[in-house]
């Protein structure tokens, strides 16, 4: 998408079949209690395909929580779709606020070299571009959230029903995951090349 949009909790829940590209300085903004559900394969990129300036704007409540998941949330395992992807060139201010992210990851063959992806994926954003608060991640593949060269704000975000909490470029601080909350996870983080 090029120009802005706004997608209501009417909607909900709501399909997305192809996925979503934010691209040039447009901002997708997300209203409290909005249920997207992605087919297999499919994501929701920020600044996608190298532009810059797309912007997520998603405030949920704690009574009308943002749902991110696939087109099959009762019966299909994790990393059916590859999830939310701020991507290089993210727009300062970017939020994702009370909000539920399941069932995403795996290895986005769309990229060369091929990306590992957890529910949140965040690749070269600028430091403070993006706030993280008051975010469950949930059965995710690969991790349920990928930080390379990226230092999101954080608060209250818990990561539960999965492997691998966190999958950090060796390049941050262990210190990054300190806002981080675990629960049934085997591994809270692990640093590895991305």
């Amino acid at each position: 998408m090029r120009t802005d949009l706004t997608l209501r909790r009417a909607c909900s829940p709501l399909t997305i079949k192809g996925g979503i590209d934010v691209l040039e300085n447009a901002t997708l903004t997300l209203e409290a209690g909005l249920e997207m559900r992605f087919q297999d394969r499919d994501w929701l990129e920020i600044s996608a395909a190298g532009s810059k300036g797309g912007k997520l704007i998603a405030r949920g409540t704690a009574e009308a929580p943002i749902v991110l998941t696939t087109a099959r949330p009762d019966s299909v395992p994790p990393g059916t779709w590859l999830g939310l992807w701020f991507n290089t060139g993210t727009a300062q201010g970017s939020v994702l606020s009370h909000a539920i992210v399941r069932s995403a990851g795996g290895k986005n063959k769309h990229i060369k070299p091929m990306l590992r992806q957890g529910c949140i994926t965040l690749t070269e954003v600028a430091e403070g571009a993006v706030t993280l608060e008051d975010v469950v991640v949930e059965g995710c593949q690969q991790a349920g959230l990928v930080l390379r060269a990226s230092r999101p704000r954080m608060r209250n975000v818990r990561v539960q029903n999965l492997e691998t909490g966190v999958l950090l470029s060796p390049d941050l601080p262990d210190s990054i995951t300190q806002p981080l909350s675990y629960h049934n996870v085997k591994r809270n983080s692990e640093r590895r090349p991305l």
